[in-house]
């Protein structure tokens, strides 16, 4: 096992690791062999998200610390890249690296590869490589730097647009068009719903900034509501409001739609009514409780579905005012 191991802290981008800070990991001493010295080591397993594939590290401390690389993706741990090219970028600054100082050649068998390691380890020990920099170093490092990063930023924006592509292709091909005639966009609160055993209203347009509790106050204050419960998915940014009573929902609904016209100086008004909770417009209707889907990309396509009709609505309100 290398010396580094003993540190017992991997070494491991973030991309690796996932979004969870408070990732919990399996670690297994002297796992397996590392694949590029093949020295045995400490190996590392977790899952970057819940319920998700396990990840592990396949090299060592020793030579993640030599490469600058993930102990699992084996990417360059600053700039994120392929370290063929990175260290094509360096060869071509005329930037010297540990293993360069080493060795120009690789090890051709694993007692090699593990002497090289070995040699490596002692050379961090001593701290020689630090000691051999001078001022015409510090210049090529900087001028390598400078291109690394203009690579990571331009391999980041490509990954980022490949990501954009491939979930706008997935979310286009996503029906939800049984789930969208479900519900009472183009609802009203004018009209009393036939069915006597709805009590609830169709709410959408939420926001991430308007929580459960600011709705269920803002009702429960102003037109004092008696509410059962609250179904709000602010990835659809949209939801129900359940009332104790049919009555209760007829009341506030009354209230509501009394004020827009009042307000508004309207006679009637048959689309959702507007109301604006903590600086956040939402639409609001007569609505029976229905699925608002059961995955992320049905959430996605009803929130965009969302977004348009409240412009949609919003543009026709204008022109009835003109």
């Amino acid at each position: 096992m290398s010396s580094s191991e003993s540190q017992e802290v991997p070494a491991v981008c973030e991309t690796c690791l996932g979004p969870n800070p408070y990732v919990e990991m399996v670690r297994e001493i002297n796992g397996e062999e590392c694949k590029l010295c093949t020295r045995p080591f400490t190996i590392y397993r977790w899952a970057p998200v819940k319920n998700g594939k396990f990840k592990k590290t396949i090299i060592c401390l020793s030579c993640a610390k030599a490469k600058n690389c993930c102990q699992s993706c084996m990417l360059d741990l600053t700039y994120g890249i392929n370290l063929e090219l990175r260290d094509s970028v360096l060869k071509l600054a005329g930037v010297k690296t540990i293993e360069d100082s080493i060795s120009t050649k690789q090890g051709v068998n694993s007692l090699t590869k593990a002497y090289m390691a070995d040699q490596r380890d002692r050379m961090y020990e001593t701290e020689q490589q630090r000691e051999e920099e001078d001022e015409d170093d510090d210049a090529k490092r900087e001028k390598a730097r400078i291109l690394l990063q203009k690579i990571s930023t331009t391999a980041s924006k490509n990954k980022k647009n490949f990501k954009d592509n491939r979930d706008n292709n997935i979310l286009s091909k996503t029906d939800v068009s049984k789930l969208i005639s479900k519900l009472p966009f183009n609802g009203t609160l004018s009209k009393l719903p036939k069915d006597e055993s709805i009590k609830s209203f169709f709410i959408f347009g939420i926001n991430d900034d308007l929580p459960e509790f600011g709705i269920k106050n803002f009702f429960e204050i102003e037109y004092d509501s008696r509410i059962q419960s609250m179904v709000i998915n602010h990835k659809a940014k949209c939801g129900f409001i359940i009332f104790q009573s049919r009555s209760n929902a007829i009341a506030t609904a009354n209230k509501i739609y009394t004020s827009i016209l009042t307000k508004n100086k309207l006679e009637s008004y048959n689309r959702p009514c507007l109301l604006v909770i903590d600086k956040v417009p939402i639409r609001i209707s007569w609505g029976k409780y229905r699925s608002l889907g059961n995955t992320n990309l049905e959430h996605n396509k009803l929130s965009a579905v969302v977004k348009k009709q409240m412009i949609v609505l919003a543009e026709k309100d204008k022109l009835k005012k003109n």
